[in-house]
């Protein structure tokens, strides 16, 4: 999280603008194929030696997540949720261990982003109230809908912040 929040600082606005639809396709495209990948390094780990499914090619992958939530936030969920599930854990946990390490992410990038003098304290608390309902709303339905329809919405949900980001970056 430190190191994407210093990350977003370094670069400034114009470059993070830029960026933002291409973080969110690649985030969701990811976790749209994760059920095809977690088989592929299965069936690699099966044939191979014995590689625990937190290794360091997970630990990698999980630390460059974590850059990225630090850097952009947004779809970075969905970019943990391909993480483990490439890993091969079921979707309900996936997203148990989303949430958890979601806040720990944010909180270090937003302690970046207040000692560096760069909150808007407004809008922050607008977005910490949302966060928290949304968090506690998203893990209640994410135990009620079978894994099925819940992959289908966040893909469907990343797909549209994709393209709306997209739109809302080239098309001015």
């Amino acid at each position: 999280g430190l190191g994407g929040g210093l990350l977003l600082l370094a670069g400034g606005d114009e470059v993070f603008r830029v960026l933002i639809p291409w973080l969110l396709l690649a985030a969701t495209a990811l976790f749209a194929a994760s059920p095809w990948l977690s088989r592929l390094l299965a069936a690699r780990r099966s044939t191979a030696s014995a590689v625990p499914p937190h290794g360091p090619l997970s630990l990698g992958a999980h630390s460059l997540v974590s850059i990225y939530g630090g850097y952009f936030g947004a779809g970075m969920g969905i970019l943990q949720l391909a993480a483990f599930a490439i890993e091969g854990h079921a979707l309900a946990r996936a997203n148990a261990l989303k949430n958890l390490i979601s806040a720990v992410i944010y909180s270090v990038a937003s302690l970046t982003f207040v000692v560096a003098g760069r909150v808007s304290w407004a809008e922050l608390a607008v977005l910490l109230a949302g966060a928290t309902l949304g968090g506690y709303a998203g893990g209640a339905l994410g135990q009620r809908l079978p894994a099925r329809w819940l992959r289908a919405l966040v893909i469907v949900v990343g797909s549209g912040m994709t393209l709306y980001y997209f739109w809302a970056t080239y098309a001015r």
